[in-house]
């Protein structure tokens, strides 16, 4: 099972939370670590497919442990969103690119009346990979819709319950629980 960590955002990350004190973050609640079991599966995954994100999650770690468990549970939740179907599209894209390398590093040294022809071949994977990507992006944008969908019906809902949920955060700051909404 492949997946890619490229959306980790360390930056937004570190901007939102790095100066926040131990077990403080300022967009709201903390969440629950995953478990011990779960955090191991997805370092060992990461490890073998992306070296260098798993080098910058353990900096992460050391230098920032308060942004690590909410960098674990974004990987964690990137994993879970993807379709059988979509991981596999990035599998095959992977493989593609590798071939488009590989065929690329010996054009140089062809033959000329060779070379039109490994052109042609490249061409052909640089196009399905550009298809594989555009199915990808569709996929994203999908899930995208589905959680703006969500949110709007979740909005819809607050606003049906404004009265009763004013009436309850005004009860919880009276009675000292001061927290901030989520």
């Amino acid at each position: 099972m492949r997946w890619t960590v490229g959306v980790l955002c360390f930056g937004l990350m570190l901007s939102t939370n790095a100066l926040a004190g131990p077990g403080e973050f300022r967009g709201g609640l903390m969440e629950a670590p995953l478990p011990p079991e779960r955090e191991e599966e997805i370092l060992e995954q990461l490890k073998l497919e992306a070296p260098e994100k798993y080098e910058k999650l353990m900096w992460v770690k050391e230098e920032f442990p308060e942004v690590y468990p909410r960098a674990l549970r974004r990987l964690s939740r990137m994993d879970e969103r993807r379709t059988p179907e979509r991981k596999e599209r990035h599998e095959e894209l992977e493989k593609i690119r590798d071939q488009i390398h590989t065929l690329a590093a010996g054009y140089g040294t062809l033959p000329a009346k060779e070379q039109p022809a490994r052109k042609k071949e490249i061409a052909a994977l640089v196009e399905k990979a550009f298809d594989l990507r555009q199915k990808e992006l569709e996929g994203r944008i999908s899930d995208v819709e589905g959680r703006l969908a969500a949110q709007k019906a979740k909005l819809a809902e607050r606003s049906g319950s404004r009265a009763k949920l004013v009436e309850e955060r005004v009860q919880r700051i009276l009675s000292g629980d001061d927290r901030p909404e989520r």
